[in-house]
C-alpha cells in the first residue's frame, strides 16, 4: 500500500493554513509570535525596545551557548524513546515514547499518530511516527540531526520540520525495503557539547550521516570528529567561511556568496563608494560576512563598529558617521539584532541624508519588520524565499508559513535520501555527496549540487516594503527583488 506523503495534521490546522500565517491564532498577553509558535516576549537590555526574535533567520554565531557544557548523556539523544521538546507536553507523545522504549512499535505508531493529529505543527512526534514505521519494517537507515533544543527550541522545530518532510517523502515509495530512522540530538548550540555529541554519533556505527549543527560556532569543533570517522555532515544553517572539511557540506550559501552579493548591490545599484559596517565581534558568522563584503567591495569600509560594545549608543553612533558615507551595513549575529534595528531607528531620525541600509540574513525575520518605517527599503541577502511549490505544501502541512531553516533542512534530508540505497555505508554516502544533482522539484525549490562542500547557488535579495508578505502586526513585509 502506498504511504501518504503528508501525514494527517488535523482539519483545524489545515483550515487555518488556508487563511495564512498571520491569522492562525493570536498570542496571549506577554507572548509574541515566533514563526508557528507564541513565545515569551524578551526584553532587550540595550534599551531599543525590540525583542530579539528566537526565530531569527541565520546562524546565531559565537556566544550563544547555554549554560556550562557537560558530557553528552543519553537524555540528549532520541530515536523516539524519549521526548526532547517538552515545552508542548502531549500525553500521546509520551505514550509513544514509552512504547518505542519497550520495542512495541505498533503501539508506538498508534500513539504517535494521535499525537500528530492533536499537534500538527510539532515535528518531533511526526519523526518518531516515521521511526516506528521504519523500525516495524526492520533494518532502517539511520541519519542523525543535531539541533539546539536548549534555549532555541523554536529553531530546533524549524529544522526538524524540514527533516520530517524529507523522511516522509522517502517513505512515500512503498517499494523500499529499508526506510529512514532519524536520531535527534540536542547540542544547545554549545560548542563543547556539540563536540561531545559528535563523538557519540561518530562512535555509533548505525549513523550514516548527520544533518546539523545549527550555529557555525557549534559546527566548527564537530567537523574534525566527523572527518576522522568518515561521516558526511550537511549543515542547513551554518554559513561561516571558516568551516571546511572533506566531509562537510551545506545547503545554504556561505557568507562568501552573501558578502559578494551585497557588495555587488552596493556598487551597482547604490553607486556606493564608502560604507560603515556594524557587526558583532566574536561571532564567526558576523565576522566572516563582514570580511566577505570587504573583500568584494570596490569602495571602502570607512569604519567597523562593534555592536557588542558595553557603551553602545544608537544616536551617538549615527552622529559619528561623517559625510560622504553612502550606506550602512548591518551584520549582527542573532543576539545583536535588536541593536541593529536600533541603528536603523536612529538613522530614521535624521531629517536629511538618511543612509541606505544593507543587511545580512540574521535580519530576515519578523521582528526586523516591526521596526516599521525605520527599516523601509532595507535590502538583505538571504538563502531562500517562500515562493515555491514546497513552501505551499509545507505551509499546508504545518499550518503556517515556514522559514528558510525548514527549507534548507528539507534539502539536507533530500540529499541524504538520494545517497541511500542497498547496503549503504558511511563511505558510500560520503562518496554520493559529490554526485548529488537534484532538481527544484526534488528540493525546497532550487536545484541542489555541491561544489567544494558549498551549495552551488547564489543568495537572493529581498527588500522590506509595504507590499511584501506581512507578518501579523506589521505594515511591512519582505519582497523579492532583482539586482
Amino acid at each position: 500500500m502506498k504511504r501518504q506523503y503528508w501525514p494527517t495534521v488535523g482539519v483545524s490546522v489545515v483550515a487555518a493554513a488556508a487563511l495564512g500565517w498571520a491569522l492562525i491564532r493570536d498570542c496571549p498577553e506577554g507572548k509574541v509570535r515566533s514563526g508557528l509558535q507564541c513565545v515569551s516576549e524578551q526584553i532587550d537590555p540595550s534599551g531599543s525596545g525590540i525583542a530579539s526574535d528566537p526565530n531569527g533567520i541565520t546562524d546565531p554565531g559565537a556566544g550563544d551557548s547555554v549554560g556550562e557544557p557537560a558530557e553528552a548523556t543519553p537524555d540528549r539523544f532520541s530515536r523516539g524513546e524519549r521526548i526532547l521538546l517538552t515545552d508542548e507536553g502531549n500525553p500521546d507523545s509520551e505514550a509513544g515514547a514509552a512504547a518505542m522504549a519497550s520495542g512495541e512499535y505498533q503501539n508506538a505508531i498508534s500513539s504517535f499518530s494521535r499525537a500528530v493529529d492533536s499537534s500538527g505543527n510539532e515535528p518531533e512526534p511526526q519523526i518518531y511516527l516515521n521511526n516506528a514505521i521504519a523500525r516495524r519494517q526492520g533494518n532502517p537507515y539511520t541519519i542523525a540531526v543535531v539541533v539546539p533544543v536548549d534555549g532555541r527550541s523554536d529553531v530546533a522545530r524549524e529544522m526538524l520540520r524540514g527533516v520530517a518532510d524529507a523522511q516522509a517523502r522517502f517513505e512515500e515509495d512503498s517499494s523500499r525495503d529499508r526506510l529512514i530512522e532519524i536520531v535527534i540530538a540536542n547540542d544547545g548550540n554549545d560548542p563543547q557539547m556539540a563536540a561531545s555529541i559528535a563523538r557519540k554519533l561518530a562512535e555509533d556505527p548505525s549513523v550514516l550521516g548527520v544533518i546539523g549543527h545549527n550555529s557555525s560556532s557549534a559546527t566548527e569543533p564537530a567537523l574534525p570528529i566527523y572527518e576522522r570517522a568518515g561521516l558526511a555532515v550537511i549543515s542547513p544553517t551554518s554559513t561561516s567561511t571558516s568551516l571546511s572539511s572533506d566531509t562537510f557540506f551545506r545547503t545554504v550559501p556561505s557568507d562568501a556568496g552573501t558578502g559578494e552579493k551585497l557588495a555587488a548591490y552596493a556598487t551597482n545599484q547604490l553607486n556606493a563608494d564608502n560604507v560603515v559596517a556594524f557587526y558583532a565581534s566574536g561571532s564567526s558568522y558576523s565576522e566572516s560576512l563582514l570580511q566577505a563584503f570587504t573583500d568584494n567591495f570596490s569602495g571602502e569600509v570607512t569604519a567597523e563598529v562593534d555592536l557588542t560594545a558595553e557603551d553602545f549608543d544608537f544616536d551617538n553612533e549615527i552622529d559619528r558617521i561623517s559625510g560622504g558615507v553612502d550606506a550602512i551595513l548591518l551584520f549582527p549575529n542573532t543576539k545583536m539584532v535588536p541593536r541593529a534595528i536600533g541603528i536603523a531607528k536612529a538613522n530614521r531620525k535624521l531629517l536629511e541624508g538618511r543612509f541606505a541600509l544593507l543587511g545580512g540574513d540574521a535580519l530576515y525575520q519578523s521582528n526586523t519588520l516591526r521596526g516599521g518605517v525605520a527599516v523601509e527599503g532595507m535590502v538583505l541577502a538571504v538563502p531562500w524565499f517562500a515562493d515555491t511549490a514546497y513552501a505551499d505544501d509545507a505551509e499546508a502541512r504545518w499550518g503556517g508559513q515556514i522559514s528558510w531553516r525548514t527549507a534548507s533542512s528539507y534539502d539536507a534530508g533530500q540529499a541524504f535520501a538520494n545517497a541511500l540505497s542497498g547496503d549503504a555505508s558511511r563511505e558510500s554516502v560520503l562518496s554520493a555527496m559529490g554526485e548529488i544533482r537534484l532538481s527544484g522539484a526534488e528540493t525546497s525549490g532550487n536545484p541542489l549540487r555541491f561544489e567544494g562542500g558549498d551549495r552551488a547557488e547564489e543568495p537572493l535579495l529581498v527588500q522590506a516594503t509595504r507590499d511584501g508578505n506581512k507578518p501579523q502586526g506589521s505594515q511591512f513585509g519582505f519582497e523579492l527583488i532583482s539586482e
